[in-house]
């Protein structure tokens, strides 16, 4: 089953998140205050909203306890943010990221129920330095640009095969980076006669549509 986001704030953070998840084949939901940028993502999410993205009820009606996980992009709208990531909390969503555009207020967001906040003006520079001080890290930024990679659990359709026999089927599509068994701890290297089971982990890397395609199999 596809991951579902809900998505609180559509400016050209949130639109750009939107838009990225929606190409990633995750079910996006958007509210905003303003109907002319709801109306500009109908096609391209399952769902938006027109609605105070303060209001706790709000929430609730566009499905916020339903989600895997919410983000408050509006970083500008300090207290805004405060009081849709404390909605949030109340509501029981588990992951909540929140955008915050300092320090400070990155750690009140945090007591405050965000699980995760994210500076994206900050984390941009530490990029740039990066890029204008390393040659690796320019070419570990475009392969970041370009290839994603995550842990998998693989499905019960897929027990009992060999990677060797997945590669072949799959192509070079994905590649498999480690492997751990259901329940253990270590991750291990993976060979090609590893087989799996339903309920192993996969650390696998590929392109987004590639990679996309090969989380959403049916169990």
């Amino acid at each position: 089953m596809a991951r579902r986001v809900l998505v609180v704030g559509l400016g050209r953070f949130g639109r750009a998140l939107a838009d990225t998840l929606w190409k990633s084949h995750v079910e996006v939901i958007a509210l905003d205050s303003d109907p002319e940028l709801i109306a500009d993502v109908k096609e391209t999410t399952s769902a938006a909203f027109v609605g105070d993205v303060t209001d706790p009820s709000v929430l609730d009606e566009v499905g916020a306890r339903e989600v895997d996980a919410a983000v408050v992009t509006f970083g500008e709208r300090f207290e805004a943010s405060v009081l849709c990531v404390s909605a949030l909390r109340e509501l029981g969503v588990k992951e909540i990221v929140a955008r915050a555009v300092s320090l400070q207020k990155a750690r009140i967001l945090e007591r405050v129920g965000a699980t995760r906040v994210v500076q994206p003006d900050a984390e941009a520079g530490e990029r740039l330095a990066l890029d204008l001080t390393s040659r690796v890290a320019t070419d570990l930024l475009q392969f970041a640009a370009e290839f994603r990679v995550l842990p998998w659990l693989v499905p019960s359709s897929w027990s009992a095969r060999s990677l060797e026999a997945l590669r072949k089927e799959l192509g070079e599509r994905v590649h498999f980076l480690g492997f751990r068994r259901a329940g253990a701890r270590a991750i291990e290297l993976p060979r090609a006669d590893t087989t799996v089971s339903g309920g192993d982990m996969l650390l696998v890397a590929g392109t987004d549509d590639d990679v996309a395609a090969l989380v959403t199999q049916p169990s």
